[in-house]
């Protein structure tokens, strides 16, 4: 079997060095399907080695060369005419134009689907469901951070607390998971809502200072707004009202039995009626006065609290482990505040206060009623 001239023409650009990729993959593959071919092909580039230290004195030009190959193979009545040979490199141009249509409309096809793909991510998306995030801020009990995140928004994370969130904020919004407490200066993107996800609630935010406490151990949530405008709506209630949140007003939401329980596993699926209120907070007292936001300035205030809530605070504050002797004495209820009182001293304070007994040992303090002798 006689190669075509299709084939010829395409061993003389190859045999020459000088086919386009296109043309070399193309030849390849016919040689691939004829081992006769293949064969023929062998011979001539041996010949055409043997003779190449020839021409590296002399100006060959094309036209010797093909000349060469023919004479080897010596089949010249098989040979195009040049008008044939023009037909044949008009056509594979044709190709080449195809291949390349071809190649760029399936590359548009790619950026297309992958542009639908990242707007399906990222657009109206379900704030209910954040992304993947990468980076992570804890605080262990006993300290307090500062912390920056990729937009420039300044975030405070207090004791006992985590915070997690997307090294480059990409995508359409900004978003964050909180555990514990952390005081949030949002720098302002009308286009990029910032979000924190904690406790069963999001809460919504363009540019924003704000406080959010959730503690594991905690019954609600607290959000209070110092300045902007925030939007809240509850994970898993999307039909849910949002609420608003102006200047000097803080939000608590009751948790229900699930947010509220570590081990959700054993507990009841059931879902407490949605409880919150909104309570308006005097815009007289110095944000570093006021008891949601004086933890930002190192100080402990609390007002009017029983002992067993005021003890998870004291046990972040100090890193220590407080225990109950009787329940009575969890009933105690304290005004005050702590800035740089030792662990000592603090309590030394609320027994002159509102008198009980105590004893340290290491990092745990027990505490009885008066009356308790044992």
């Amino acid at each position: 079997m006689q190669p075509s001239n299709e084939i010829w023409y395409l061993m003389a650009r190859s045999l020459s060095g000088e086919a386009l990729a296109e043309e070399e993959a193309l030849l390849q593959n016919k040689l691939q399907q004829s081992p006769h071919l293949q064969q023929q092909y062998n011979i001539l580039k041996s010949s055409w080695a043997g003779g190449k230290h020839e021409e590296k004195h002399s100006a060959d030009t094309e036209g010797k060369r093909i000349s060469r190959i023919l004479q080897l193979a010596k089949i010249h009545e098989l040979l195009p005419a040049p008008a044939e040979t023009h037909r044949i490199h008009r056509r594979l141009k044709r190709r080449r134009v195809v291949i390349k249509v071809i190649m760029y409309a399936g590359l548009a096809a790619t950026l297309v689907f992958c542009a639908w793909l990242w707007e399906q991510n990222n657009t109206g998306k379900d704030i209910a469901q954040p992304r993947r995030l990468s980076e992570e801020v804890a605080t262990q009990n006993g300290s307090r951070t500062r912390t920056m995140l990729p937009d420039g928004t300044t975030v405070w994370v207090n004791a006992g607390s985590k915070l997690t969130y997307d090294k480059d904020f990409a995508g359409a919004t900004r978003e964050v998971v909180l555990d514990g407490e952390a005081y949030f200066d949002v720098v302002k993107n009308p286009h990029r809502p910032f979000i924190v996800h904690t406790g069963g609630i999001n809460i919504k935010v363009l540019g924003t200072v704000f406080n959010v406490k959730d503690y594991p151990a905690d019954k609600t949530v607290e959000t209070t707004l110092i300045r902007g405008l925030v939007q809240v709506t509850r994970s898993n209630d999307p039909q849910q009202k949002p609420v608003f949140l102006h200047p000097n007003e803080k939000l608590v939401v009751q948790k229900t039995i699930e947010e509220n329980n570590g081990n959700r596993e054993v507990q009841s699926s059931a879902v407490l009626p949605v409880i919150y209120k909104v309570a308006h907070l005097d815009s007289t007292v110095k944000e570093a006065d006021r008891v949601e936001t004086a933890w930002v300035y190192n100080r402990l205030e609390f007002r009017g609290e029983n002992f067993e809530n005021l003890a998870g605070k004291l046990e972040r504050w100090y890193n220590v482990s407080i225990v109950f002797e009787d329940d009575k004495v969890k009933e105690l209820t304290f005004n005050g505040s702590f800035e740089n009182e030792t662990v000592e001293q603090a309590f030394t304070a609320l027994k002159t206060a509102v008198p009980f007994n105590f004893t340290i040992q290491g990092h745990e303090i027990k505490i009885k009623s008066l009356n308790k002798t044992k």
